[in-house]
Parts: structure tokens; sequence; C-alpha cells
């Protein structure tokens, strides 16, 4: 069995746990089987794989190696022990992949390409962001952009809630001063409403002639005072007065669904 130095686990940890890190190095780690047969499946280039011994137990881990070996992919085994020391999960699969980041700047936006956008503003919970991802490439949004304090989309947490679909939809990080741009470009910014008594409707926006911004808030404080001044419609999602308010993974869910089979 072939370990890895020290200095490896290390880095590969540090890989894992720190954005800033993730940031220097412009790469990410996915780990799980289903998440590296996704990106294998999507031809997706991938700098490393490191498998924890363990993994040739299983049938799942069997085919994996054979998928490796046919696509002529190398990969490395490491003992369990050191898979471990990189890993913060409880009972890992024993897979990490190590992949760059689609790393996309917000000149590059523009309405013929990206004409369904979601912005999601100071969403803290890499699960929550993870779905949301999810969502928007279920339903065929061109693009996110993420202001203010939003998770890493490259956090392990948020990578496993995408399901792999992270490296499927171009992803922005932004300033609010980007965002006026886009609105003088002629995007039409759709604010999410935590108080359904402001805003109208979701069932009565009108989004047919102009390419939009779909903007979510986090669940605490919403969408930040900056954006919703930029708001050209605040809308809100009618549900029943028993129910005191959807969370942003729900409502964002719903209104990605509506404004798809609107554009």
């Amino acid at each position: 069995m072939a370990n890895i130095s020290k200095n490896k686990i290390l880095d590969l940890r540090e890989l894992y746990r720190k954005k800033k890190e993730r940031d220097r190095s412009g790469l990410f780690i996915a780990e799980g089987v289903k998440i590296l047969r996704d990106i294998i499946n999507k031809n997706i280039p991938v700098e490393s794989v490191f498998l924890a011994e363990t993994i040739e137990a299983s049938d799942k881990g069997k085919n994996l190696i054979d998928i490796l070996e046919k696509k002529k992919m190398s990969f490395q085994f490491i003992s369990r022990a050191q898979y471990e020391k990189i890993s913060n999960l409880e009972n890992p699969e024993g897979v990490l992949s190590v992949i760059k980041k689609n790393i996309i700047k917000v000149s590059a936006i523009n309405k013929k390409n990206n004409p369904f956008l979601v912005l999601c503003d100071s969403l803290q919970n890499p699960g929550n962001l993870g779905t949301i991802i999810r969502d928007c490439s279920a339903f065929n949004v061109s693009g996110i952009i993420l202001t203010g304090d939003s998770a890493d989309p490259y956090n392990p947490k948020t990578v496993r809630a995408t399901t792999g679909t992270v490296l499927d939809i171009p992803i922005f990080q932004a300033v609010y001063g980007d965002i006026a741009v886009l609105k003088k470009e002629g995007y039409k910014i759709l604010v999410s409403a935590l108080d359904h008594s402001k805003g109208v409707d979701i069932a009565e926006v009108d989004i047919s002639e102009n390419p939009f911004i779909l903007v979510f808030g986090s669940e605490g404080e919403g969408v930040s005072e900056e954006l919703r001044n930029m708001a050209d419609t605040i809308f809100y999602i009618p549900i029943n007065k028993k129910c005191e308010s959807l969370n942003v993974v729900s409502a964002s869910a719903i209104a990605i669904y509506s404004f798809s089979r609107k554009s």
C-alpha cells in the first residue's frame, strides 16, 4: 500500500477545509463515488484521485476502479487512517477527487448567454447554497451570482449538496456595484420578499421583455438594502396563513421553477 507524505496530507487537508487555500490554488475537492463518476461522464478534467484502501471491499468501489482504469486515469491508494486525516465525514466512502475550479469573471456575463440569472445574497449555509445550485442546473438557469458573505460554492458541503452540478453552471462572485452595472445593461432585478405584505404575487411578475436576475437573501436577514433599492420588482410567494414563511431553499425552488416556465 503506497502511503502519501505527511506534507501531501496537510496540503489536501488545507484544500478540503480552507477557502483561502482553494482560492489560492484554484482547486477544490469533490468527495464520493457518485460525484466522481458524474464528473468522468461529463469529461471534466480531474487533477488527481485518492482512494482509501477500503474502497476495494465494495462493489461500488470496484466498479469505480474499473472505470478509472478503462479511462486510463491515474489514482493513488492511501490508507484509511490517512484518508480520515483529510476528510471530516463520519463515514466517508473513501474517494477524494481534486478538480480545477470553474472561475469566471463577472464581466463575462451577457444578455445572450446569461438571460436567466439567480443571485444569492449572503447565503451562508453551504448545504442550502448547494441545493440551490442543483435546482438551478435542473431548471436551466444560465448562471449564479454570489454577493455579500455567501458560502463558498467549492466548500465540500456545498459540492456534496450539488451532487456534482457545481461544474455544470457558471458561478460568478460579485459586489453590489457589479449588479448596478448589469441593471444599466438591461437586466431586470427581481427580489424575493420575506414580508408578504410587500411586493406582488409571483404569478403577476412579467419577464417577457428583459433578461433578469432572480435575487434571494439569507433566511435571517433577507436581501440587503443595496439590492432591494435596485429592484425592478419585489415579489412574494403566496402561502397558507397558518404557515409563517418558507425557508430559502423551498422558496427559491418554487421561484426558479416558476420563472423557468415563464422564460
